[in-house]
């Protein structure tokens, strides 16, 4: 999708019945609500990726500074005699508490954005289902819908996708986001403060990669949204 993918009338649209109040206004008012829960997304993932940099680096001095290790006593051995490595020992323990606290915030927020998206979805889908009547071949091309009207803007008729195709696409999303969040919990749970350290960098390697979310999708919600928004300003 670009900028030209919606053209003015076109006499390969037409208009689905029981679609009124499904126009391209209301399109791009979902997909831009949409797009602000990806973007918000984005933020608490950028969060939450400074909070696990700071927790590698809490884990490392832990794990230098454990009394377990043979090695390790002798080199703070100095410092042990006066008691010093169990003090620090406990503050990296508050620290890495301290992190796993704020990162579990991050988490939350993931999910209160996860059930954003899905509720969306799920809301679109209630008030769009009689289009599950229409038959496939409608289904499948493209129509002529309505954008600006109510906006204090004059209407236009232009021609975009096919309403089952925006529902996929927002599936697409949620699913999206859906496989993320399950596995950002997987990897949470997955940390303590005993791990080994190559194990530690790649949950975070993982998590950072966010392997699920993918531009593409994004990328034709934003050119949609665009096109809508471009038109009703003609």
């Amino acid at each position: 999708l670009g900028k030209n993918a919606l053209n003015p009338g076109g006499r390969n649209g037409r208009f689905l019945p029981g679609l009124q109040g499904m126009d391209g206004s209301y399109w791009r008012s979902i997909f831009g609500d949409a797009l602000r829960a990806a973007r918000q997304w984005s933020a608490e993932q950028a969060r939450s990726e400074g909070i696990l940099s700071a927790l590698v680096e809490f884990h490392s001095r832990l794990q230098s500074l454990s009394v377990a290790n043979s090695m390790q006593r002798s080199i703070v051995g100095v410092l042990d005699t006066e008691g010093t490595v169990p003090c620090l020992r406990a503050k990296h323990l508050r620290g890495m508490e301290n992190l796993l606290s704020a990162l579990q915030s991050c988490i939350t927020r993931f999910e209160a954005l996860q059930v954003e998206l899905a509720e969306l979805h799920a809301n679109v889908w209630q008030r769009h289902g009689k289009c599950m009547a229409q038959p496939e071949t409608q289904a499948v091309q493209p129509v002529s819908t309505v954008v600006g009207a109510g906006l204090g803007l004059a209407s236009r008729i232009v021609l975009m996708a096919p309403p089952l195709q925006c529902l996929e696409w927002l599936q697409e999303l949620d699913k999206t986001y859906s496989g993320e969040l399950l596995l950002k919990l997987q990897l949470f749970d997955s940390i303590s403060y005993e791990m080994e350290p190559a194990r530690l960098g790649q949950v975070v390697r993982l998590w950072n990669v966010q392997p699920h979310v993918r531009s593409a999708p994004l990328e034709r919600l934003e050119a949609l949204v665009m096109s809508l928004s471009d038109q009703e300003k003609q």
